[in-house]
C-alpha cells in the first residue's frame, strides 16, 4: 500500500473518505506520528521556554522555602527545648551561683539567687584553707 492516501482531498473530505471504504475503523486508537522537522523545532523552542519558566519557579520555591525556613526554625527551637525539659524534668538556666564551703563535711554547696541549694561537690584541694565568711559563719 502506499505511505499516504488520497493527499489531494481536503482533510475533512479525506476523513470521510477513509472511514467509508476502510475494512473496519479503531476508536480512540493511540499511535505515534513522525514529527516534521519544523515541528522539531516548535517543540524544541517550546521546551527551552519550558525550561526557563521551571528555573524561575524554583528559585521562587527557594527564596520562599527560605523565609518558611526562618519562620519556623525558632519554632522547632523552642519545641525541642520543651521536649528536652519534659524529659528530663530539668531546665538549663543561666546565672550567678553562691558556693559555700562546709569543711566539717568537706563539700562546696552552690545556691542561685533564690536561696535554692543547685548542688552540691566535694572540696577541690585548692578550696580546703578557709575563708573569712566560713570562719564567720562557724563563729555562729
Amino acid at each position: 500500500m502506499e505511505r499516504f492516501l488520497h493527499q489531494d482531498y481536503t482533510p475533512e473530505d479525506r476523513a470521510r473518505i477513509l472511514r467509508d471504504s476502510a475494512d473496519f475503523t479503531e476508536e480512540d486508537a493511540t499511535y505515534t506520528r513522525t514529527l516534521t522537522p519544523a515541528e522539531l523545532d516548535i517543540e524544541r523552542e517550546q521546551l527551552s521556554e519550558d525550561c526557563i519558566l521551571r528555573s524561575e519557579i524554583e528559585d521562587e520555591k527557594k527564596t520562599i522555602m527560605k523565609q518558611f525556613k526562618s519562620r519556623l526554625d525558632p519554632v522547632n527551637e523552642t519545641i525541642q527545648e520543651r521536649l528536652q525539659k519534659i524529659k528530663t524534668k530539668q531546665e538549663t538556666i543561666s546565672g550567678a551561683l553562691h558556693g559555700f564551703k562546709d569543711h566539717d563535711e568537706g563539700m562546696v554547696f552552690f545556691y542561685d539567687d533564690n536561696g535554692e541549694q543547685v548542688y552540691s561537690r566535694r572540696l577541690r584541694p585548692s578550696e580546703a584553707q578557709k575563708t573569712v565568711m566560713t570562719a564567720l559563719r562557724e563563729a555562729k
